[in-house]
């Protein structure tokens, strides 16, 4: 018989000797009511390096009827054990798409029930709904069965290729909103992501001053002249090519442009940057040789 139960703590159990429903309310504010996995890698599903049958789901954190369940060591789903199913119904079993899932649902009971790892069908997925308050079960992974004789996992997903709303949903997080930006002050700012609102723009606090982070854009400049390559050369021999940034409202005050060569991944300077509008970024280079990747910030 297949051990369904992963090793694993559970930040509320029901009926615990403190008021577990004033503790769910906390946790709730990391959940926000949601029952979603804590963060990208956390609970991940990945091959098992012994068996092409077996996956194995890793350590990590999910909210699941606003309790925190912490699997605490990797556990292992051999995907040709029946008992390893929500419902195994199948004489032979297929090639698909198989979901490898967490099952919990909070009841107020003695023992307090365990978040179990199970495995949905390719006939069954869409007989459940995944992550949602009227569901016990959180999606972590669609597994491809190429074959089933021997029975073989081909490739891991993070959703299913042919039913992409059944995916790994992540709780979510937020920076700091602000109207207009404060004055920097290093102990309350120095580490915080903040969004401002009046000019849609994000920053980063150092320990010195906020840095700008928004409109991230990469550009690409062709080598040669001509259509998507370099204009030129102008009076003082450089060749030039005009990046049309309407849209970024960027500062020119603000701005950091890097140009990086394309072919040999490395980063080189320009002859200059200059804005020649609120819209448009010249870019300098002494030759027209040279295909660009600028990532300007």
């Amino acid at each position: 018989m297949a051990n369904t139960i992963p090793e694993q703590y559970r930040a509320v159990d029901p009926f615990a000797s403190y008021n577990s429903n004033t503790v769910n309310q906390i946790t709730e504010v990391r959940s926000r009511g949601e029952n979603v996995l804590d963060n990208r890698c956390g609970l991940d599903v990945v091959a098992d390096a012994t068996s092409a049958s077996t996956a194995v789901v890793q350590p990590g954190y999910c909210f699941k009827d606003d309790i925190m369940i912490r699997v605490t060591e990797e556990h292992d789903v051999d995907l040709t054990d029946q008992d390893n199913y929500v419902s195994f119904d199948l004489v032979e079993y297929t090639t698909g798409y198989y979901y490898i899932v967490l099952e919990y649902t909070y009841v107020k009971s003695r023992p307090a029930p365990e978040a179990t790892i199970k495995v949905i069908m390719p006939g069954q997925r869409g007989n459940y709904d995944y992550g949602s308050s009227s569901t016990s079960l959180i999606f972590l992974k669609a597994v491809y069965v190429s074959s089933t004789a021997p029975f073989t996992i081909d490739t891991f997903h993070d959703y299913d290729p042919t039913l992409t709303d059944n995916e790994r949903t992540y709780a979510k997080r937020y920076v700091t909103p602000f109207t207009q930006l404060p004055s920097h002050e290093q102990c309350e700012h120095e580490g915080m992501l903040a969004y401002e609102t009046d000019s849609e723009t994000y920053w980063i606090g150092t320990s010195t001053a906020w840095i700008r982070l928004a409109g991230k854009y990469v550009y690409e400049i062709l080598d040669g002249t001509g259509a998507g390559g370099w204009s030129g050369p102008d009076g003082n021999g450089d060749y030039y090519h005009d990046i049309d940034v309407s849209g970024l409202t960027l500062d020119s005050k603000n701005a950091s442009v890097t140009c990086k060569d394309w072919n040999t991944d490395r980063i080189i300077s320009p002859g200059d940057v200059e804005f020649i509008s609120t819209d448009t970024i010249r870019i300098y280079m002494p030759v027209f040789s040279r295909r660009v990747e600028v990532t300007i910030i």
